[in-house]
C-alpha cells in the first residue's frame, strides 16, 4: 500500500540537513527579484524593468550521429547529456516573457558568473510553437535551437534567450497560422504570403530592447565580447548598437526538402546572411519565384 501524505512538518523531520539547505534554495529561487536597466531599442534610449519570476535546472539530450559501422562498437555509446539553467523572466516591454537557457557557474542570489576573460556565446531565439514544439517541418527553428544549445554548452559558457511572444517575426501566432495555410494551399513562401495577408504591415516587428535588458540583468553588461549565433544581421547591429563587442557566427541547421524555400526566402527576402543551401538547377529560388508573373495571376492577386 503506498504511503498516506504526511504534513509539511513531518515532511521536514524526514530530511537530513544538506537536503533541509535545498530546501531553503528552492525557496529561494522563488522569490522575485527586479532588476532596472536600459537599452537602446529603434534608435531610441529607454528604461526596461526585469522580473526574475523563477529559475531551475534543466537537461537536454544530445543525439549522437550514428556510426557508420555498427561492428565497430560507436553505435553503443551513450547519449550525452548537456546542463543548463533555465530562468523564467518578465521584461516591461511588448513581449513579456523570456525564458533564458545559461550555461555558467551560479555567485550568489542565483547570477550566472560568466569569465570576463573568455566571449560569451549568445543566441537570441524568437518562439515558435509549430516548429519547436509540434516539429512542424516547415522551418527549422526547432533544430538551430539545439544546435544552439549545443555550440554554447560545447563553448563552456553562454545564453540563449527566448522570446516565445515573437513567433511569426513578431506578428503573433494566429497571423503565423494564417501564412502556414497559405504557404500549403497556394505553394508560396513566407514573405509572399505575408505580403498578401497584410500589403502594408512590417514584415518582421520584433525589437530586441528587451534581451539587451536581460543580458545587463543577468551581468552581462556593454563592453562585453559577445560570439552571437545568429544568421540575421539586424540582430548583431542591435548588440552593436548596445556597446557589445560582436563576433558573428552562422547557424545553420535542420535543412530538409520540406523547409528549402522557407530558407531561401530568409536569405534572399528578408537578408539572413548564408542560411539557405545553395540553390540546385532543377530548384526555383524565392527570389524567381517572386520576380516571375506567370500568364494568369492567381485569384488572390486580382482585384475584388
Amino acid at each position: 500500500m503506498d504511503e498516506l501524505p504526511v504534513s509539511s512538518a513531518e515532511a521536514r523531520k524526514r530530511l537530513g540537513r544538506e537536503n533541509r539547505q535545498w530546501l531553503e534554495i528552492a525557496k529561494d529561487s522563488l522569490v522575485q527579484e527586479v532588476h532596472e536597466t536600459h537599452a537602446q531599442e529603434e534608435g531610441e534610449r529607454r528604461r526596461f524593468t526585469v522580473t526574475r519570476k523563477g529559475v531551475g535546472p534543466i537537461s537536454i539530450t544530445v543525439k549522437q550521429p550514428e556510426a557508420e559501422d555498427d561492428a565497430t562498437g560507436d553505435g553503443d555509446e551513450e547519449p550525452e547529456i548537456l546542463e543548463f539553467l533555465l530562468y523564467d523572466l518578465e521584461v516591461d516591454d511588448n513581449w513579456g516573457k523570456y525564458l533564458v537557457v545559461v550555461h555558467a557557474p551560479l555567485i550568489r542570489q542565483w547570477r550566472p558568473q560568466f569569465d570576463a576573460a573568455k566571449p560569451v556565446k549568445l543566441r537570441i531565439d524568437s518562439g515558435c510553437v509549430s516548429g519547436q514544439i509540434f516539429h512542424d517541418n516547415t522551418c527549422e527553428c526547432r533544430d538551430q535551437m539545439h544546435a544552439a544549445l549545443e555550440r554554447i554548452a560545447e563553448h563552456g559558457q553562454g545564453l540563449l534567450i527566448s522570446i516565445p511572444e515573437q513567433d511569426g517575426r513578431g506578428r503573433g501566432m494566429p497571423f503565423k497560422l494564417a501564412t502556414l495555410l497559405l504557404q500549403k494551399e497556394l505553394d508560396l513562401d513566407t514573405v509572399r504570403v505575408s505580403a498578401l495577408l497584410d500589403p502594408i504591415g512590417e514584415r518582421d516587428e520584433r525589437t530586441y530592447g528587451g534581451a539587451i535588458a536581460v543580458l545587463r540583468a543577468l551581468g552581462v553588461e556593454p563592453g562585453a565580447d559577445l560570439i552571437h549565433l545568429s544568421n540575421n544581421e539586424e540582430k548583431h547591429a542591435v548588440l552593436r548598437e548596445n556597446g557589445f563587442n560582436v563576433t558573428a557566427e552562422d547557424l545553420n541547421a535542420g535543412h530538409t526538402p520540406q523547409n528549402r524555400r522557407h530558407l531561401e526566402a530568409k536569405q534572399k527576402l528578408l537578408g539572413h546572411q548564408t542560411l539557405a543551401p545553395e540553390v540546385g538547377a532543377d530548384s526555383e529560388g524565392a527570389e524567381a519565384q517572386m520576380a516571375r508573373k506567370p500568364e494568369e495571376p492567381h485569384e488572390l492577386d486580382r482585384d475584388p
